[in-house]
């Protein structure tokens, strides 16, 4: 053998080991991206659970508190009665600010919020001035939601008010 069949043999040998790396790479990338999906459906779960559970609590304001104690959540007794308060009374919502962190593509954002209308007593939805925490009032858009959602993430830790 001479050396320029050795030099080829080392070259097509180094183009193989190359693409087995990149290969490699995206293989890892893949489980990588399967696994994130896989925790954010989990955490998703949770909340839906979570919210089932306030829906049900939310059917008695009076004993709601209690009720949030039975579900054994890490929770401090003054948020407790902060959103017992609400659940009471949904329209002292109206005019308060806060901010409510949302998962987009697999990345947490703050959006601040800001209610500004009642939309409907018997179903608690509310309106509110939403925008990206680094944005204005000026580039808020309205968006409804569901004081059910708003608490069950209130209490989980992802809705604070500012």
């Amino acid at each position: 053998m001479d050396d320029s069949a050795i030099y080829q043999v080392v070259g097509k040998s180094r183009l193989l080991l190359g693409n087995s790396k990149q290969g490699a790479r995206d293989v890892k990338q893949e489980l990588s991206n399967r696994l994130n999906a896989k925790i954010q459906g989990h955490v998703h779960s949770q909340h839906r659970k979570l919210a089932v559970m306030v829906k049900s609590l939310m059917q008695t304001p009076d004993n709601f508190s209690a009720g949030v104690d039975l579900l054994g959540l890490n929770v401090s007794r003054e948020d407790v009665n902060v959103v017992c308060s609400i659940v009471k009374s949904p329209g002292t919502l109206l005019g308060k600010e806060f901010m409510w962190i949302w998962n987009v593509e697999s990345e947490d954002v703050a959006y601040h919020y800001r209610v500004v209308e009642q939309m409907s007593k018997q179903r608690e939805k509310f309106i509110a001035l939403c925008f990206v925490h680094d944005s204005t009032f000026d580039d808020a858009q309205e968006h409804v939601f569901c004081l059910q959602d708003f608490v069950a993430d209130f209490l989980a830790g992802d809705a604070f008010f500012i």
